[in-house]
């Protein structure tokens, strides 16, 4: 990353609740949502718990109404709109051109996939819906985003397993440094399903944290100088970003040199491609006034963001 970019808005949705508020209410007694998931009958398998994101209704988290949603794609959109709010965005004043948007998921959506997958191994390839297949890709929660914010720059999706996020996050904030949009909405999404839930379950179950979860986050990205003249409040600052083997060599691709290594101060669970970005949401929240390097380590690599934290 080539300058330091302003994060001025976060859009979450996780185990820990919906929103900033819940989420800070929700650390504040030191609980999350890790519970028998309620989209799906469990009793079959050995695994009893996930993480899901509570009472979630994409209703009152949508610009436009959609008739058909995959839950990953419902979690990115709701995301971008509790963003946009958070910020204060005017994204509507923004040159098309100018709006950008990255995204990291670990599986996408995988329940749509498997409705059109289904069918057709049933009935044919003819009877597949064509309004779900649309809506089964890797990419659909990023393209509908896009349509949903009228987003014609960069518009990336990653989909490298749990580190998506961080990617989508490197993504960001060089397209942002590098002056090529006014703002980006970066963040990742992966939904609970059935079908995800029963492969770890077959794996032995997660490996580490108590649960697999969902969630989906979406931080504003802007230069600071933009974001002054908006009068935007910012959250925090980016001031580097890695990605690495492991957790030490990306610290240092990051620069995090006198950065204090940030700890999640409440297990959620562990929510794939939106992982890292809760992570720097959840330290925006409870790192005021450090510089903290927030880290998220995989069996196929690792991840650092160095943030300076508002006050």
């Amino acid at each position: 990353m080539r300058a330091p970019v302003a994060i001025t808005g976060a859009g979450l949705l996780s185990p820990l609740g919906i929103g900033r508020e819940a989420t800070m209410g929700a650390l504040r007694e030191g609980r999350a949502n890790i519970v028998a998931p309620t989209i799906f009958d469990a009793s079959l398998y050995e695994m009893q718990t996930a993480g899901e994101v509570p009472d979630f209704d994409p209703k009152g988290h949508l610009e436009t109404p959609k008739t058909y949603l995959d839950r990953c794609s419902a979690l990115t959109l709701a995301a971008c709109y509790l963003a946009v709010r958070d910020a204060a965005l005017a994204w509507q004043e923004v040159d098309p051109a100018r709006r950008s948007l990255s995204h990291g998921t670990a599986c996408g959506c995988l329940d749509s996939l498997l409705k059109v997958t289904a069918k057709i191994q049933q009935d044919g390839a003819r009877a597949a819906s064509p309004m779900i297949f649309t809506h089964a890709l890797i990419n659909s929660p990023a393209s509908l985003a896009a349509i949903e914010y009228s987003v014609r720059g960069p518009a990336p999706t990653f989909a490298c397993g749990a580190l998506a996020g961080a990617e989508a996050i490197m993504y960001g904030a060089d397209v942002i440094a590098a002056g090529d949009a006014d703002f980006c909405m970066a963040g990742g999404a992966d939904a609970m399903s059935e079908a995800l839930f029963a492969a770890i379950d077959d794996a032995g179950g997660p490996q580490g944290p108590s649960a697999i979860s969902e969630g989906a986050v979406t931080l504003i990205l802007e230069s600071p100088e933009k974001a002054k003249a908006r009068g935007a409040r910012v959250l925090g600052t980016i001031v580097g970003v890695g990605l690495a083997e492991n957790e030490a060599e990306a610290l240092r691709a990051a620069g995090a040199e006198g950065a204090e290594v940030w700890a999640r101060p409440v297990d959620w669970g562990y929510a794939m491609g939106a992982e890292m970005p809760l992570r720097v949401a959840v330290a925006l929240m409870t790192a005021k006034g450090r510089r903290v390097a927030v880290t998220q380590a995989t069996g196929w690599g690792a991840g650092a963001v160095v943030v300076e934290v508002a006050p």
